[in-house]
């Protein structure tokens, strides 16, 4: 009779700065059993079939989902088993990943703040392609955080991008700045409103890589 175990351990970023889980696993048929840590990479924010799994316990080239059959730990066990088997291992780092890594974690991690748990609607409606602006405050300070999320993404790719404010007043100041289009007053709610945000979020990141490639340059010269 066969029987699979499946037990999540931890989230960790690997050297490429990116999220992977790590799942404790076993698959037994008959008198046949193997068990140890799986590593389960997070591909384009989600844990899905194009996900790379491997094993330091096992050597094997590639993603361990594709060759497990050339192994002498795997190879044994039949392929519905191994199927069914890789299905719960993904299954299950998806889930540690979805409890331990929440918007919020993902958040303060990216930029460095300890946020307060609520956040607002930063704009009364939404951005095409899924966007929507949320803004949140910093729970130890005056800080401000706007962010871009992208409702149709999963994981860390939820957070297309964020701005850090020193206080309300410069937030305000850049809210302000966003209202008016082509002489006309914006309403909250108004689609472009959402937009001018968005876009300026955009400007404000191209200007600050320009200035950080001029300084670069310029110490390069001396």
């Amino acid at each position: 009779m066969s029987k699979i175990e499946v037990r999540f351990s931890n989230i960790q970023k690997n050297e490429y700065e990116s999220y992977e889980a790590l799942v404790w696993a076993s698959v037994e048929s008959d008198t046949i059993k193997w068990e140890g840590e799986l590593t389960v990479q997070l591909v384009d924010g989600e844990f899905d079939c194009y996900c790379q799994i491997y094993s330091c316990d096992i050597s094997h080239d590639d993603c361990l989902r594709d060759n497990y059959r050339d192994t002498d730990e795997l190879g044994i066990f039949d392929e519905e088993l191994m199927t069914r088997f890789f299905e719960e291992v993904v299954a299950e780092a998806e889930q540690g990943f979805s409890e331990e890594c929440t918007l919020d974690a993902l958040l303060e991690e990216s930029c460095g703040l300890k946020l307060n748990e609520s956040s607002t609607s930063a704009a009364g409606c939404g951005i095409a392609g899924g966007f929507h602006l949320e803004k949140y405050t910093e729970a130890d300070g005056d800080k401000v955080l706007l962010v871009a999320i992208d409702s149709e993404a999963n994981g860390d790719r939820m957070i297309n991008r964020t701005k850090v404010f020193d206080s309300e007043e410069e937030y305000d100041e850049y809210v302000e700045d966003c209202s008016e289009m082509n002489g006309r007053q914006l309403c909250w709610n108004d689609g472009n409103f959402a937009l001018q945000m968005y876009i300026k979020m955009v400007d404000c990141e191209y200007d600050e890589y320009v200035e950080d490639c001029s300084e670069m340059n310029w110490r390069q010269l001396f």
